[in-house]
């Protein structure tokens, strides 16, 4: 027997969330079916999307097995111009993350002085609704965002605007 599962779980867990370099990680859950939803739930704690059909993926990801959406505590969405479509599937993904504790969202021309209405209308808005929903007065309800410390909605800067 691997003397470390010999351990109690709190001792393996505390170990284990000392671990960031992904790939060490990764070879751990991939060795036992105790040490997988440990070393998954560090691997999903912090969660940075860069584009929009990394959504979809991310999505059936986190719902398969269920427990990984409590995992993610911190995710950033910073799609390009070019790759940000299925970023609209964001606020509804957002809406399940139980114990999410920042949360950065950026339009995909946030550089550029454009104001994608696109983006405002849509993405926005849902997300707009789920603070709408989960805060009361700045107290987050239980719930999707009962965790929430740091949010920060950035559709487009006033730097080059016309």
């Amino acid at each position: 027997m691997f003397l470390l599962l010999s351990l109690p779980n709190e001792l393996v867990d505390a170990i284990i969330s000392t671990i960031t370099d992904r790939p060490t990680l990764l070879a751990i859950a991939q060795t036992c079916q105790k040490l997988q939803p440990l070393a998954e739930a560090q691997l999903f704690k912090s969660i940075s999307v860069r584009n929009g059909p990394s959504i979809s993926w991310l999505t059936r990801v986190l719902e398969q097995p269920p427990w990984r959406v409590r995992a993610v505590e911190h995710l950033e969405v910073t799609p390009s111009i070019h790759s940000w479509r299925g970023v609209e599937m964001m606020p509804g993904l957002v809406g399940r993350l139980g114990r999410l504790k920042s949360l950065k969202v950026e339009a995909p021309m946030i550089n550029t002085g454009k104001r994608p209405g696109w983006w405002a209308d849509g993405v926005m808005v849902g997300f707009m609704d789920i603070l709408a929903r989960d805060g009361v007065q700045g107290v987050w309800r239980e719930g999707a965002l009962g965790y929430l410390t740091s949010c920060k909605l950035a559709v487009t800067s006033t730097a080059g605007a016309e």
